[in-house]
């Protein structure tokens, strides 16, 4: 995040440091915000306390501040270690608290994205293998309907049991063949589903993005105002006290001018006598 210096109807945004980024690796690890998927709702929700939290220091930081400032210390923080482990062959000396945080994070954000992609790959799997059992079961089913229509062939001659024999092969192969559309439509509607939840959850994530915009907006219009009213208090203060001064001014000028009137009245007396 850019650094920007103070303006009177502008937000501050942060100026980070290393107790800052002290302060959001603790935030981060006690809202426990890498312990959830990427892109999920709950962590988008985690970032967000974090930035809040991080925004009572006295400057606004918002929940992409947070999570890009996180980034971009962690991704630092891997190419000093592997930096350091290729030079010296262990880890060097006795790490700081910024150090243990920073490794313990970076720890648990690894095993998430690990669950993730074994939770993906075990999805693809299921979906891979539903598609190669219905295929199994339809070349099974052609098979028998091949069957079928052989043994309807070489029995066409006879009489009324060859007939009933063909009768209930065909309701054996229109019933196997019900159960494979329906696995088929189960399929499509699994996959259907898993489409839809995907989108329902980029349009979630997208609207809270707004809504977190909307509320940073309302919050920079308040502290503008807030700024703008202080700086009317501020001149009408200086104002009162200007006013002041000029009055006691007044008084000590006519005080003076009071005290001369006196003294050339006496002198004028005196000269008199």
């Amino acid at each position: 995040m850019e650094d920007k210096k103070d303006c009177p109807n502008k937000r501050s945004s942060m100026v980070w440091s290393k107790d800052k980024d002290l302060i959001l690796l603790k935030e981060v690890a006690a809202l426990g915000v890498l312990t959830h998927k990427q892109r999920s709702r709950e962590r988008g929700l985690g970032w967000q306390s974090v930035a809040d939290n991080v925004s009572t220091l006295g400057q606004a930081v918002t929940l992409r501040g947070v999570r890009e400032r996180y980034s971009l210390a962690a991704k630092k923080y891997r190419a000093q270690m592997a930096k350091e482990e290729r030079a010296t062959g262990e880890g060097g000396e006795e790490m700081t608290e910024y150090e243990k945080l920073m490794e313990e994070l970076i720890n648990i954000e690894d095993e998430t994205d690990r669950q993730m992609e074994t939770e993906c790959a075990a999805r693809s799997q299921r979906i891979e293998n539903e598609r190669e059992q219905a295929l199994e079961m339809r070349e099974r089913a052609m098979e028998r309907l091949g069957e079928t229509k052989k043994r309807v062939g070489m029995t066409s001659e006879s009489g009324p049991p060859q007939r009933r024999r063909r009768s209930g092969d065909m309701m054996e192969w229109l019933q196997q063949r019900v159960e494979l559309e329906k696995e088929e439509r189960e399929l499509k509607q699994a996959e259907k589903r898993e489409h839809v939840e995907m989108q329902m959850n980029q349009h979630l994530e997208l609207l809270q993005v707004m809504q977190q915009s909307q509320q940073q907006f309302s919050m920079q219009m308040k502290l503008s105002e807030q700024h703008l009213q202080q700086q009317l208090q501020m001149q009408q203060q200086q104002q009162q006290q200007h006013q002041q001064e000029f009055g006691f001014l007044q008084q000590q000028m006519l005080a003076l001018m009071q005290q001369q009137q006196q003294q050339t009245q006496m002198l004028a007396n005196m000269l008199k006598k």
